[in-house]
């Protein structure tokens, strides 16, 4: 079974500083809905929201007053943040546009409870990447549905036809980001997605970023995109040699609040170490964690431990989230989301993402999915034929 994903980008290194002339004035009008009265966990006046960019080195804040808030502010050019709460956050993509922001709390199983965000705005900039992740979400349900046929049958021909099938979707999914790139080539939105393409290279995708206006180019998007071109250039072996790093001990708790670090003694254990990178408001790594969960006897059987470590900021969203997705195996984090020291070290700047590590401790893939991982899979004493 193959994983081809949507991402849900980070940027959470090479922050530019804020510039205090804006060009780009927003309205975030938020409402918050707290129909159970007799939930612990509520959203309550005097409460903070927090307005936390991603590429820019500011956060904005406005207190709760009758289950309301508004948060007004200019930015040099279209901003990623993230729109904090007490339990949780939503992801906003700003420019010059008003923001209609709406929280609802709402019941789950038993006791619990949990807060559903929805924003409706016209922004350009957010409606180009919200259109985008729901057509490509669209074509993974699809792919999920292939794949799910493939592992349910031992017909041959059928598992044949269904592969087929899978190739065509990952085919359209990594072709979509080049189709956004063409039907998009003045946006913002270009510069901020094409990044995380499945298939992103140097030789694939320097025109995409040769043709973008030096506007674009000169902003926090178009250096990122050109800092990953350059990092895929560089690591580029005309000899095959693989390029790997030591990587440094990693201290989090787990979702009972112990204290666990992760560090070469750990990685002996193991012939690899397969670490994801989530968090429990990124759609994308919670289907990731569904067909890790699949696969984990495979991997096993490779020699392939599953590590967790989740870029969320608060303990209760990511021990529900860790709950629900029933993953078994180990989790941890320092719930300092992007402000992470492994995600710095790493540079992550979408999630999902992964890295396998060797007994030895050094990085030997970095986001591998998809074909990737079955290759690699395969290529283990012990794999399943």
């Amino acid at each position: 079974m193959k994983l081809q994903l949507n991402y849900i980008l980070l940027f959470a290194f090479t922050v530019i500083p804020f510039c205090s002339v804006g060009q780009y004035k927003f309205t975030i009008k938020g409402h918050i809905d707290n129909r159970d009265e007799h939930s612990s966990k509520r959203i309550a006046s005097g409460d903070k929201m927090i307005l936390r960019f991603y590429n820019l080195q500011r956060s904005d804040t406005a207190l709760i007053n009758n289950d309301a808030f508004v948060i007004r502010g200019e930015v040099p050019y279209p901003s990623i943040a993230m729109l904090e709460y007490r339990y949780g956050g939503s992801l906003i993509l700003l420019d010059s546009s008003a923001y209609d922001y709406h929280l609802r709390l709402i019941k789950l199983e038993g006791a619990q409870r949990q807060y559903e965000s929805e924003i409706k705005t016209n922004s350009p900039f957010f409606m180009t990447w919200k259109n985008f992740q729901e057509n490509k979400t669209k074509l993974f349900e699809k792919k999920a549905v292939f794949t799910g046929q493939a592992e349910n049958t031992k017909d041959t021909d059928s598992i044949l036809y269904y592969k087929s099938n899978i190739k065509s979707l990952d085919d359209e999914i990594a072709q979509s980001y080049k189709q956004l790139a063409a039907d998009n080539r003045n946006s913002y939105a270009t510069a901020y997605i094409v990044p995380a393409a499945p298939d992103f290279s140097y030789d694939g995708y320097i025109d995409i970023y040769n043709s973008l206006p030096g506007s674009i180019k000169n902003t926090f998007y178009g250096k990122n995109f050109h800092n990953r071109l350059l990092a895929f250039q560089a690591t580029k072996s005309t000899e095959g040699i693989k390029q790997v790093v030591d990587i440094p001990s990693i201290t989090g708790i787990d979702t009972v609040a112990n204290k666990v670090t992760i560090d070469k003694d750990f990685f002996k254990k193991n012939k690899y170490t397969l670490i994801e990178f989530w968090a429990s408001w990124c759609g994308p790594c919670r289907t990731v964690n569904q067909e890790l969960r699949q696969r984990r006897d495979e991997l096993k059987k490779s020699n392939i431990e599953l590590l967790g470590f989740s870029l969320d900021m608060y303990p209760e969203p990511w021990k529900r989230a860790v709950a629900k997705d029933n993953t078994g195996w180990p989790q941890l984090s320092d719930l300092k989301a992007t402000g992470s020291p492994i995600v710095k070290f790493l540079e992550i700047t979408a999630i999902p993402s992964n890295i396998i590590v060797d007994s030895s401790g050094k990085i030997i893939k970095r986001n591998i999915y998809g074909k990737e991982l079955d290759e690699f899979i395969q290529d283990e004493p012990g794999a399943p034929l």
